[in-house]
């Protein structure tokens, strides 16, 4: 299958870009990063409808307990009955004084973001209610949540169409950067962690700056699989510090300067 696959220049981008934000994720946010498998995403994504809508619950107990169904619970519903800047608000009280938050921040702002997609009908609209905090997982959130409405057979003819209203009001902004890069977090998702197809998606997109953004997105989520029982990739290897690099197309170059060294990490 990677063998089709020709577009060797994305490789540096997204390993590097790979390797800087898993790097600094994992020093700051531990290891519940990418801890949810697609079906969770699709149960809190978009449009879903939430029995407990109206109900807060206090988690401050459950951290003992490693529940992290009761915070997904509170934050969602803090978005359906008071908005995503009162969940954000209380999400920043709550980072300095509950560890479960503070250690899971990245992973509850991506809840936020699938709360905030049922709210606004696109993903402009959900963007401009944003926030970065906690290295920007609402916005991963969002477009997570956008995806999982989209079958499998549907993802490469709704590739560019995923990011259009926020390329079209901002582009290159940090806004359609973070678009992009969800986009190919969602991809690996909707294609389960199937890589090669997940970069065709990527190169489904007309704009070659937004092919090197997916791309790096598609890369990150094929690192953060290999921690997660249950939403593993089939594309890293042990014993090959280089695949899947080894098996995309690319010039006869030296593999250290086309694919960077991921097993630095």
């Amino acid at each position: 299958m990677g063998g089709q696959f020709n577009k060797w220049w994305l490789l540096p981008f997204g390993i590097l870009t790979t390797s800087a934000l898993i790097a600094s994720s994992i020093i700051i946010f531990g290891p519940t990063f990418a801890d949810r498998s697609f079906d969770e995403v699709a149960l809190h994504g978009a449009h879903k409808p939430t029995e407990t809508s109206g109900s807060i619950p206090e988690c401050s107990d459950a951290s003992a307990n490693n529940d992290h169904g009761c915070y997904e619970q509170r934050y969602g519903n803090l978005v359906r009955v008071s908005g995503v800047e009162a969940a954000f608000a209380q999400l920043k009280d709550e980072f300095t004084e509950d560890e479960f938050v503070n250690t899971n921040c990245h992973h509850l702002t991506h809840i936020i973001g699938r709360a905030a997609t049922e709210l606004y009908s696109d993903v402009t609209g959900a963007y401009s209610r944003g926030d970065n905090f906690c290295a920007s997982g609402y916005y991963h959130g969002v477009i997570e949540a956008t995806m999982a409405t989209l079958g499998a057979d549907e993802v490469l003819d709704e590739a560019d169409n995923i990011c259009a209203e926020v390329r079209e009001s901002q582009s290159q902004s940090f806004d359609h950067r973070n678009c992009l890069h969800g986009l190919g977090h969602g991809s690996m998702y909707v294609l389960g962690n199937e890589l090669f197809e997940a970069l065709r998606v990527c190169d489904a997109l007309e704009d070659e700056w937004e092919k090197d953004q997916c791309s790096g997105g598609v890369f990150m989520e094929n690192l953060n699989t290999d921690e997660n029982s249950g939403h593993t990739s089939n594309h890293l290897k042990p014993d090959q510090a280089f695949y899947s690099c080894t098996e995309v197309k690319r010039p006869s170059t030296k593999l250290s300067a086309t694919c960077g060294t991921p097993n630095t990490l």
